[in-house]
């Protein structure tokens, strides 16, 4: 951006984070698994679809599971999203993201699963001039609230 060759960089980070941008919204992350997924603990060790590596969801629900002790294994790591609902969607594991954009036939998950809490929340801000910022963060927070308002119950959030 500072070169001029991008206008409004939208970008994830952790809580903490210095930043030049301006904060858009929060995003929580959940875990999520395909809707037809038991409602019972799942294998020992938990199977994981995550992207590749650098990715800040596979770092929190890494972070996240080894701070819980938790075992894991890599069923799926792909750089494509699709792949990634893909994966989810034929019972591969479980994977970490926020709720904006996820497939109506995948479900947030968490505690009736065995799985940790304590998923840190990562947020979106920019770092552009104020018209730029102004439409991105109006579109944002947009997104967050409906997010906020489809969701239901924790298990099966459509």
């Amino acid at each position: 951006m500072r070169s001029g060759r991008i206008d409004a960089p939208i970008a994830f980070f952790r809580p903490g984070s210095p930043t030049e941008g301006e904060t858009l919204c929060e995003c929580p992350m959940h875990w999520l698994a395909h809707g037809d997924l038991p409602e019972a603990p799942v294998a020992d060790p938990l199977p994981l679809t995550m992207f590749n590596h650098p990715c800040l969801f596979r770092q929190a629900m890494l972070a996240t599971l080894d701070h819980s002790q938790t075992r894991w294994r890599a069923a799926l790591t792909t750089p494509s999203l699709p792949a990634v609902w893909a994966g989810l969607r034929s019972g591969l594991g479980i994977t970490v993201r926020t709720d904006h954009g996820r497939p109506q036939d995948i479900a947030c998950v968490g505690a009736e699963l065995g799985l940790p809490a304590g998923l840190a929340e990562h947020r979106s801000a920019s770092a552009a001039g104020a018209e730029p910022v102004a439409f991105c963060r109006k579109t944002c927070r947009s997104a967050a609230r409906r997010d906020a308002q489809a969701s239901g119950p924790a298990r099966g959030k459509r």
